[in-house]
């Protein structure tokens, strides 16, 4: 096999291992781990045999999905309605990023270095995976219209983890780099730390790694790209506030009717009314594929304040990330009682960060286009 590469057939050797270990073990614990490890195995591979086109729900079937999602996390309705009032109408400046030839080798030196950067702790978890990363991670292109640019299968039976990057060649793949060994770095920490009911708060750690780097590349190329990434990705966030927001008030706009719409046009006609919303507009936002907006606000809302927190105390900033990646609570809103409890509270510093992602952006581009003078 080659230079830093893994097939789906690593994928299935793995699951056939684990089958063999679960018929073999007795430790409660153990086989709890087993099953897990085997579920995430096993839909993974199906998903990759899948090749049945994804079929649009029909737009009353897609609502109920969002009611589903959103009606179990009522206690960060406000949170997202907030971060969406703070950032209105996301960076208003056009970013585009140059292309970027770094290898494969360099995005590993860079990611390798970053972690080293941070201290000794994360750097030795971060070692248990990057160790084997000849045959544990792969690098692909980015095709289609795919939500995700990276992935990272987490084998806690086994102390493996697999990455897959997709490159679309600018310094946004170093990013992806760093983001998924985030997540096999926490997972060498805590294996339950992307587990049911943690998943809400799955990428506060890799989202934070991304803010963080983009400070710490900036000081390495010099030319603004990490910057105008890092606000980039913010932006993002911003739009994505937007649709949850228009999804929560047409969800109490409903609520008041004391009645579920029945009919398409019944929807349509709330949306308007209660959001400000167009038909079009409205299908859209409710019929993309679902690619866990909630879970990417949320845990944006808490890095962003890490970050803050890394930005004046690096130390203080490292302790509450380790100990938010050990907390096991038994529910969504007890880590979200106990994550701010100790300091993580979402929208304390949106407003300012947000004006100074502006600010940033302005500055940059404004720079990229000022003309060269003979």
């Amino acid at each position: 096999m080659g230079k830093y590469n893994w097939t789906i057939a690593s994928i299935e050797e793995r699951l056939q291992r684990l089958n063999v270990m679960l018929n073999n073990e007795t430790d409660p614990n153990k086989i709890e781990m087993l099953r897990s490890d085997i579920t995430i195995l096993q839909d993974y591979i199906d998903d990759y045999y899948n090749e049945e086109e994804e079929e649009k729900l029909k737009l009353l079937d897609a609502y109920d999905g969002v009611k589903e999602n959103l009606g179990d996390i009522p206690f960060l309705w406000q949170d997202f309605k907030d971060f969406r009032d703070f950032t209105k109408n996301g960076i208003s400046t056009f970013i585009e990023l140059k292309n970027c030839t770094l290898s494969k080798d360099d995005l590993l030196d860079l990611t390798h270095d970053f972690y080293r950067s941070l201290d000794h702790y994360f750097y030795g978890h971060f070692m248990k995976t990057f160790y084997r990363r000849r045959d544990h991670i792969v690098f692909r292109s980015l095709q289609g219209k795919s939500p995700y640019k990276g992935e990272t299968i987490n084998i806690p039976s086994l102390k493996e983890s697999f990455i897959e990057v997709k490159r679309d060649y600018t310094i946004d793949d170093v990013f992806t780099t760093i983001h998924e060994y985030g997540h096999a770095t926490s997972g060498a920490i805590n294996p339950k730390h992307t587990l049911y009911p943690k998943i809400l708060f799955s990428e506060v750690d890799a989202i934070f790694f991304e803010l963080i780097c983009a400070d710490y590349l900036e000081i390495l190329f010099k030319n603004g790209e990490p910057t105008l990434n890092k606000i980039s990705r913010h932006d993002t966030m911003c739009w994505t506030a937007d649709e949850l927001a228009i999804k929560i008030r047409l969800m109490e706009y409903e609520r008041k009717l004391k009645h579920d719409f029945t009919t398409n046009k019944a929807l349509k006609n709330g949306a308007k009314i209660a959001c400000g919303v167009h038909p079009e507009e409205i299908e859209d936002i409710l019929q993309d594929p679902d690619v866990g907006g909630e879970i990417y606000l949320t845990s944006y809302m808490l890095a962003l304040e890490l970050y803050k927190i890394f930005r004046e105390d690096k130390e203080k900033a490292l302790y509450y990330l380790r100990k938010f990646i050990l907390m096991e609570c038994y529910t969504e809103e007890e880590y979200y009682s106990n994550i701010k409890r100790f300091g993580l509270v979402p929208n304390l510093s949106t407003r300012e960060m947000h004006q100074e992602f502006q600010n940033e952006a302005m500055r940059l581009t404004r720079k990229k286009k000022k003309p060269k003078h003979n």
